[in-house]
């Protein structure tokens, strides 16, 4: 996935000046949300992917990831008294009690 991420923005870099021609292609700026975050923090994180692709990671301004998930042993993140923790856990624990039944 992270390789895929790259051929857009080699074409960002490439390209850029002929839709705006104002542009720095030295500017470019990565942007995701939730799994995007994730996977654009990865990629900036680990030079190798550019390398391969002939881009630098000096192209790349910045970074602005929301909402991302950067460890996946605990989803909430916090105390097991955290309320957003209780009701993450209440919600689970009812699924694996009463699972859905299946159509046929």
């Amino acid at each position: 996935m992270l390789d895929d991420l790259c051929h857009p923005l080699v074409y960002v870099r490439d390209h850029i000046n002929e839709h705006c021609p104002d542009a720095d292609p030295d500017q470019i700026f990565l942007s995701g949300h939730s799994a995007g975050a994730h996977l654009a923090s990865l990629l900036v994180l680990d030079e190798s992917y550019f390398h391969r692709h002939e881009f630098s990671l000096s192209n790349v301004h910045g970074v602005i990831a929301t909402s991302e998930i950067y460890s996946l042993t605990n989803p909430i993140h916090d105390s097991k008294m955290n309320i957003q923790n209780l009701i993450f856990r209440l919600f689970y624990s009812i699924n694996l009690l009463y699972p859905k039944e299946e159509k046929n």
